[in-house]
C-alpha cells in the first residue's frame, strides 16, 4: 500500500497533519529525559474523525521502514481489570515473530507474568491497607529493616511493596531489551481511550508512564481531553486539577486541525461532507433525496462527521418521513440540533419559520440549490410577502415532514 492508498484524495488535508505527527514521535522516541512519558495526544472532540486518522496514522506508519506500529482499541478492552495485560499482549503479538529476538521476547513474557502475579488485586489491597498512601523509597535491606519492627500486616505489606518494584523494575529492563534489539522505534497508537471507564483510563496512562516508559518505544493517544479531565474528576474529585494532572502522563499535545471552523465558508464545508460521505458510504453524487441535501444543510447546524453517519442511521428508521427528499433532511436536521424548533414546526406555529430564517440567514446570501429554496421559503412565510406556490408547498412539506418524523423513541 502505497502513502496515496493510506489518505485517497486527501481532500481532508490529513495527511500533512499525519506526517507531523509521526516527525514528533520519532523525536519522543529518541529523547533520554522527558518532563512525562513518551506520550503524545491527538486532541480532538467526538465526531471530529479521529479515529479514522488513528487508522490511517497505523497504515502510513507501516510504510515508514524506521517504524513498527501497533493499533489498540482501548474501548474492545475496558472489561479487562488491568490494561497491563492489554498492552503487553499486543506488543509481544507483534514482536513475537522477529527473527533473532526469542530470547528477549520470551524474557519479556516472564517479567510482565511476574508484574501480574506481583500486582495482583489481592496483593495491591494489602498494600493500600497496611501501608497507606506511604512511599517506601526503597527495598531489600530497608524493607527488612524496617519490617523488623512492624506487625504481620506491615510485613506482609512491605514484603508485596518490595516484589511489585522488583518486578516493575525487571520489567521494564526486558523491554528496553526488546526495545533495542528492534531495528524500528516501536509506535503504539491507543485510540478510544476517552471512552473507556474511568478508571480504565486512568490506569492506562498509569500502566504506560510507570511500565512502559523506555527509550525507542513512544505512544499515541487519539483522545478527547475534555472527556479525560471528566474521568479524572469522577475518579479524584474537585480536589485535582484534570489538566495538570495529565500533565505528568503526557509530553506532548498536538489539536487535530478542525476542516469544518466556522472561518470556513458554506461552499467549503459542504464540500468537506461530501467528500466524507462519498468515503464512507460511496458516491452520493445521485442521492438527491438524503445525502446531496445533508452535506447541503448540515452546515447550518455545525455537525460533525459522527453526526453525519448518525443521521443516515436515523433516516432508516423514519420511513414515513424521509421519502418528501430534502424537506425531511432538514427536518430530521431539527430534530437532532434543535428539538424545540422541530416540535413548533410540528404543531404549526408561524413564529418558528422566522427564527429558522434567521438561521439561514446569518450566513449570507450564498445558500446552494436546497438552502435557496428553504430559505425563501421561510422567508416569504415569516413575511406573508411575495409567497408563491412553490414555497406554500415546500412549508407545507416542511411540516408534514416534522409530522411524520416517528423518532418519538429514539434518545440522542
Amino acid at each position: 500500500m502505497s502513502t496515496s492508498q493510506v489518505f485517497g484524495q486527501d481532500e481532508l488535508q490529513r495527511k500533512p497533519f499525519a506526517e507531523r505527527v509521526i516527525h514528533f514521535a520519532k523525536g519522543l522516541c529518541d529523547q533520554e529525559v522527558l518532563p512525562a512519558g513518551r506520550v503524545l495526544a491527538i486532541d480532538a472532540p467526538w465526531g471530529s474523525g479521529k479515529s479514522w486518522v488513528a487508522t490511517r496514522l497505523v497504515e502510513q506508519l507501516r510504510l515508514e521502514s524506521e517504524v513498527t506500529p501497533i493499533y489498540i482499541n482501548a474501548f474492545e478492552f475496558d472489561f479487562h481489570h488491568d490494561p497491563f495485560s492489554v498492552l503487553l499482549s499486543a506488543i509481544l503479538d507483534t514482536v513475537k515473530g522477529k527473527r533473532g529476538r526469542g530470547d528477549v521476547v520470551n524474557g519479556l513474557k516472564a517479567a510482565g507474568t511476574a508484574v501480574l502475579s506481583a500486582a495482583s488485586p489481592k496483593a495491591i489491597a494489602a498494600l493500600a491497607s497496611a501501608a497507606g498512601s506511604v512511599i517506601v523509597p526503597g527495598a531489600g535491606t530497608l524493607v527488612n529493616a524496617i519490617s523488623d519492627g512492624l506487625g504481620d500486616a506491615s510485613r506482609d505489606a512491605l514484603k508485596t511493596y518490595a516484589e511489585v518494584k522488583r518486578t516493575s523494575e525487571a520489567f521494564r529492563e526486558q523491554l528496553k531489551k526488546v526495545a533495542s534489539s528492534s531495528q524500528n522505534r516501536i509506535v503504539i497508537v491507543i485510540d478510544e481511550l476517552d471512552r473507556c471507564r474511568p478508571t480504565f483510563a486512568l490506569e492506562m496512562l498509569e500502566r504506560i508512564k510507570h511500565l512502559f516508559d523506555v527509550q525507542n518505544l513512544v505512544f499515541i493517544l487519539a483522545v478527547h481531553k475534555p472527556a479525560l479531565e471528566s474521568a479524572i474528576k469522577h475518579t479524584y474529585g474537585d480536589g485535582v486539577v484534570p489538566s495538570l494532572y495529565l500533565r505528568k502522563f503526557i509530553s506532548l499535545e498536538v489539536a487535530l486541525p478542525n476542516s469544518l471552523g466556522r472561518a470556513k465558508s458554506l461552499e467549503d464545508r459542504s464540500h468537506y461532507y461530501r467528500e466524507f460521505m462519498n468515503a464512507r458510504f460511496g458516491d452520493v453524487g445521485n442521492d438527491i433525496d438524503l445525502a446531496l441535501p445533508l452535506v447541503e444543510l448540515a452546515p447550518y447546524f455545525d455537525a460533525t462527521l459522527r453526526d453525519l453517519e448518525y443521521i443516515i442511521l436515523l433516516s432508516k428508521l423514519a420511513p414515513n418521513a424521509m421519502h418528501r427528499g430534502f424537506t425531511a433532511v432538514y427536518a430530521l436536521l431539527l430534530w437532532m440540533f434543535d428539538l424545540e424548533s422541530f416540535e413548533n414546526i410540528r404543531q404549526g406555529r408561524s413564529d418558528s419559520y422566522q427564527k429558522e430564517y434567521q438561521r439561514f440567514a446569518k450566513f449570507g446570501s450564498s445558500h446552494g440549490n436546497v438552502g435557496t429554496l428553504l430559505v425563501r421559503a421561510l422567508a416569504s412565510h415569516a413575511s406573508g410577502v411575495n409567497m408563491t406556490t412553490e414555497d406554500q408547498q415546500i412549508v407545507k412539506e416542511v411540516r408534514l415532514s416534522c409530522r411524520d418524523m416517528d423518532l418519538g423513541l429514539v434518545r440522542l
